[in-house]
């Protein structure tokens, strides 16, 4: 029997996976006056499907498979409409697919084992189960059928990808906090993974408002990976109370904002030195309500020009440095591509099919950014003040989120000003923009290579 495996892509959903529509077509496909219900999805026909009870029937299978081998398999027609259910903002979004159909007839689980008794009988996920029985609250958890959970378990070849330390035992606090980073609330099969941006974990943390953890899901040329990296090598592994995806590396709870710029210097570089010539890093340190960083790439500054770059980072132009990467930072607002989390600790999903706007105050006073998101399925759509593309979305950090710019956000002077020019703009043209909002007294001298330069 072939099994849901995520490994590569068949023609057709390759070609839909990296051809991202246009915010346009996005828009045309959202304003369809139809109005799908629940009562209309399409699942799998799980009643006559044959039941697989144990993971080592899943992971058997595709041991002796090569990568050119494996395939997608998605059971519901991406073109059907119906498919993509409008939300509402008091959806909740811990347990959003629980409100679609059952993903298995009801009083018929296809198997009677538990999460926990899974992995502890699979000669796959030996070190897990190890570690596992080592914490009795982990044990109760994943053995627990008060609710249903969907658990992205490390095989042992994901374990052997770390260093081993005997001498050096993490805490169990961290070992914990680890655990219930693989694990969601609900019923996430493997459609509903592929149609998903970010998922909410069980780790919870002070650091983001107390609001879960998240994992990003992204479809590359190896398949589907979770956090940018591990590889989802089996699917759709069911048990009484949940869900299990193989994976074959460990999810490590995400770091925080300033640590995920220092590990890419390559590139963030520059927007590292900005934060740490306008001591702005301590800022985001400090920061325990979550937050979003639209961050500028190292690419991002180069187009901005040798002549700005050359006074932004010169101590003339340190304030207006300073001014320029506030306008970047949305305090205690945490944006991913398929949710919001407010500040007051709420989340409001914008649904797998919607158009979202949203005005987010910056630290710069009185400025906000404008973000419009579009989703439709799979695919999602961000752009900033109306016209500038969200490079790449949802890097996940413990304080919040960050987001990558290809172009550094300038603040228009009018409404309806562009927020940014071409590589001619001034550096007259930049200070005006900024000196409304120096910190303390304005400069009374004059940046004195402007007509050198």
């Amino acid at each position: 029997m072939k099994i849901q495996l995520w490994s590569a892509v068949a023609t057709a959903s390759l070609c839909a996976g990296f051809v991202i529509p246009s915010q346009e077509t996005l828009k045309e496909l959202v304003t369809d006056d139809t109005e799908p219900s629940y009562s209309d999805l399409q699942t799998p026909d799980y009643e006559t499907a044959p039941y697989i009870h144990h993971l080592d029937a899943v992971l058997d299978s595709f041991t002796d498979c090569d990568d050119d081998d494996l395939f997608f398999y998605d059971p519901v027609d991406d073109d059907d409409e119906d498919y993509y259910p409008e939300l509402d903002d008091d959806d909740d979004y811990y347990y959003y697919p629980e409100d679609l159909p059952p993903l298995h007839p009801p009083h018929h689980p296809p198997s009677d084992k538990t999460i926990y008794e899974l992995i502890s009988e699979s000669k796959y996920t030996t070190v897990l189960a190890k570690i596992v029985n080592e914490d009795d609250d982990l044990v109760n958890l994943l053995n627990s059928t008060k609710s249903n959970h969907t658990f992205f378990a490390p095989t042992d070849a994901a374990f052997e990808k770390i260093p081993h330390h005997p001498h050096q035992k993490p805490p169990a606090e961290i070992i914990r906090a680890v655990a219930k980073y693989h694990l969601v609330p609900g019923l996430w099969d493997a459609t509903h993974v592929f149609h998903s941006h970010t998922l909410p974990t069980e780790l919870e943390d002070p650091a983001l408002n107390s609001l879960p953890q998240r994992l990003a899901i992204r479809v590359g040329w190896k398949g589907l990976t979770v956090n940018f990296y591990s590889r989802i090598v089996a699917t759709d592994i069911k048990g009484s109370n949940g869900i299990i995806h193989g994976i074959d590396s460990i999810l490590v709870p995400p770091p925080s904002t300033l640590a995920i710029l220092n590990i890419i210097p390559t590139l963030f570089s520059t927007t590292v030195l900005a934060l740490q010539k306008t001591n702005l890093t301590e800022l985001l340190t400090s920061n325990n309500h979550g937050g979003t960083l639209f961050a500028p790439s190292n690419k991002a500054f180069e187009k901005l020009g040798f002549k700005l770059n050359a006074f932004l980072f010169s101590p003339y132009g340190t304030k207006y440095l300073r001014a320029l990467l506030k306008y970047h930072i949305v305090p205690d607002r945490t944006l991913y591509s398929d949710i919001f989390y407010t500040e007051k600790g709420e989340g409001r999903p914008f649904g797998v099919k919607g158009y979202t706007h949203l005005d987010l105050p910056t630290l710069l006073p009185g400025k906000e950014v404008a973000v419009d998101v579009v989703t439709l399925g799979p695919y999602a759509s961000l752009k900033v003040n109306g016209f500038r593309d969200v490079a790449v979305s949802d890097l996940l950090a413990k304080d919040g989120s960050v987001q990558v710019l290809d172009r550094v956000l300038i603040p228009p002077k009018e409404e309806t000003e562009e927020d940014w020019v071409e590589e001619f703009m001034t550096v007259e043209e930049l200070k005006s923009r900024l000196e409304d909002y120096l910190d303390g007294e304005k400069e009374e001298f004059e940046w004195p290579h402007e007509t050198e330069l």
